[in-house]
């Protein structure tokens, strides 16, 4: 079963902008974890870095108390708040993408891990990482 957690799936679902404004953007963004295990569990932490083309933009940690149900695909939420300040010395050059209307090549990264809980078991924390650009976010 552990093995099963380790190999969990996820793919991106998709994002809304919340707040965008002349000192922060806060984002909600929605991925798809697959589990394939027995076990129904919990998302009691998730720690991940978030990065813009590569470069760093961002620490988030989220406390949550996620249900992921054994033999099912559940939607995790993840929230972004990112200074505006912060966000735009890491587009740099890119901003020429965005004012053409070519946001796919604005690429948003997120790696980092996520705790989970099973009873009074908590397992060691299960990496995560995936990407998607800003053409997904304003689509969406």
């Amino acid at each position: 079963q552990y093995k099963k957690l380790i190999n969990a799936k996820s793919t991106y679902k998709g994002s809304k902008l919340k707040t965008m404004s002349l000192s922060k953007v806060v984002a909600e963004i929605y991925f798809d974890i697959v589990n394939d295990s027995t076990l129904n569990l919990y998302v009691k932490e998730q720690k991940y870095d978030i990065t813009v083309n590569g470069k760093f933009i961002s620490k988030v940690t989220n406390e949550s108390n996620i249900k992921i149900k054994s033999k099912e695909t559940t939607t995790m939420p993840l929230l972004i708040d990112v200074s505006t300040s912060d966000f735009i010395s890491v587009l740099g050059s890119n901003w020429q993408n965005i004012l053409s209307g070519d946001k796919s090549k604005i690429v948003i990264g997120v790696k980092g891990t996520f705790f989970l809980k099973w009873g009074i078991i908590s397992f060691k924390a299960m990496p995560f990482e995936t990407t998607f650009t800003l053409k997904d976010v304003m689509d969406a």
